[in-house]
């Protein structure tokens, strides 16, 4: 009886991980760019490229601007709609006042993020 009991209790914690296998992952490739850098806001010319900045484009930009549920708004830095979570920002379409063109190398959606290699958080990418 015990046997049945553990064998009905492996089962049941076993059945979110088989299920978890079950899922298929839409895996994408990644485009983009990234420098390594002493923080954005440093003031020390010699501070240490603790800092990994990441630009991603392409496909996976528009992805993650579709899944930003925050307001958009026009950034008169870049001249581009943004959407922005803490130090996150992700650049979609023209602003009006820009004028509603890109320039030629651009791409139609671009985000940018660091992170602090020190203690692993979110750290602005990106500044004007």
């Amino acid at each position: 009886m015990r046997f049945l009991i553990a064998g009905i209790a492996l089962c049941a914690t076993m059945a979110p991980a088989l299920a978890q296998d079950d899922v298929k992952l839409d895996v994408k490739p990644l485009t983009g760019d990234y420098f390594m850098a002493p923080p954005i806001d440093s003031d020390d010319p010699k501070a240490p490229a603790d800092h990994i900045n990441f630009t991603i484009t392409g496909d996976a930009a528009k992805s993650m601007w579709d899944a930003m549920k925050v307001e958009t708004k026009p950034d008169e830095c870049v001249g581009r709609m943004s959407r922005w979570v803490k130090s996150l920002v992700c650049y979609g379409p023209p602003s009006p006042e820009s004028g509603g063109a890109l320039a030629p190398d651009d791409s139609p959606y671009e985000c940018y993020m660091g992170v602090d290699l020190k203690n692993g958080s979110l750290a602005l990418g990106n500044d004007c």
